[in-house]
């Protein structure tokens, strides 16, 4: 990027209950805040996500938030936004030594080994992981993200109703795992970052070499496990090539949500071991609303026995031209849109 040239992006994080947005001009010298805004859209449980209401409530706090954040006076705002659920996959395969161009050309018929959506029609994108000794047996390692078709046309829909055409569309767990690496936290071998939603706990392990871990938990608004659908109550698990997934844990139909999230990430965390054989995650970090629970983290590091602490992305933003106010209260829930204005 030329010195003295700037590119303004506009980070859209459309949640179950909320939508965030995070605006920054990036220039050689570094990211600059120009906006950030919240705006509360509800969720009514026997309302989907396609009838009249939700979709009007939906459109209207993301051309608020838009508005409120400065984007809202563009025409053409460049937004980047992010899909998540039961239709991502980022699993870490290990593939015979061959050349990029070789790999790239099969690719997406050997991802159907790999990925947990039947017939259904995805996206597919990959990276080779610089994983010097580390590798097993001579074998390339190799990132593999994949994200179902309709997932990303449902979402792309939704924004187009409010007026929004995303220029890049995003995988969560990536963009929360790239953040991390924004705030300086990927020096330690291997972390943990937990997104503490309303609708979903979003889990993702990164080791030096590349994310190669992630699941998602689907909750139910009191904290329970989803229940009916098997991948639901299973979460989406995102792993090695070795083994299948685990068996679905008990509905946990009286406890609350920290009950099932600690219940969960210790499973998560176990599966991880187990499958990759690489113990010893040393810091876990937590994103998103839940995580501004006092006493959240400290009964994360007691319950699981790693240190764990909040993330906060407000605190690292240094230059800015707006008045964050109350809003510095609730930097956590803003690490996905912060991490998605980043994309330049």
């Amino acid at each position: 990027m030329p010195f003295g040239s700037r590119r303004v992006v506009t980070g859209l994080d459309v949640g179950a209950t909320s939508v965030k947005a995070v605006r920054l001009a990036h220039t050689a010298r570094g990211a600059t805040l120009l906006g950030l805004a919240i705006a509360d859209i509800g969720r009514d449980v026997d309302e989907a996500p396609s009838d009249g209401p939700k979709v009007d409530r939906l459109s209207e706090a993301i051309r608020e938030v838009l508005h409120r954040c400065g984007a809202g006076a563009h025409r053409q705002p460049s937004v980047v936004t992010a899909v998540g659920g039961a239709g991502v996959s980022i699993k870490h395969v290990a593939f015979p030594p061959m050349p990029r161009h070789v790999l790239a050309e099969s690719i997406h018929w050997e991802a159907r080994k790999h990925v947990p959506f039947g017939e259904s029609e995805f996206v597919l994108d990959f990276q080779i992981l610089d994983t010097a000794g580390e590798e097993e047996n001579g074998k390339m390692q190799v990132l593999l993200a994949a994200v179902e078709t309709k997932l990303v046309d449902e979402h792309i829909a939704a924004l187009a109703i409010a007026g929004v055409e995303p220029d890049t569309v995003d995988l969560v767990p990536l963009v929360l795992m790239n953040e991390a690496d924004e705030e300086g936290l990927l020096n330690s071998s291997t972390i943990a970052v937990v997104d503490l939603g309303v609708s979903a706990i979003n889990l993702a392990i990164h080791r030096r070499g590349g994310l190669f871990f992630s699941r998602t938990i689907p909750l139910l608004p009191a904290g329970r496990l989803a229940k009916g659908d098997n991948s639901a109550r299973k979460g989406t698990w995102s792993r090695t090539e070795k083994g299948g997934a685990p068996e679905p844990a008990p509905d946990a139909e009286d406890d609350s949500w920290r009950e099932v999230a600690l219940s969960e990430i210790r499973r998560s965390l176990t599966f991880y071991n187990n499958e990759t054989g690489k113990k010893g995650i040393e810091k876990m970090y937590l994103t998103g609303g839940r995580a501004l629970v006092p006493g959240i983290a400290t009964e994360l590091t007691d319950g699981v026995g790693i240190s764990t602490e909040v993330m906060d992305p407000l605190k690292s933003m240094r230059d800015s031209v707006v008045e964050i106010g109350d809003l510095a209260e609730r930097g956590p829930r803003f690490a996905l849109a912060m991490g998605l204005a980043r994309r330049t």
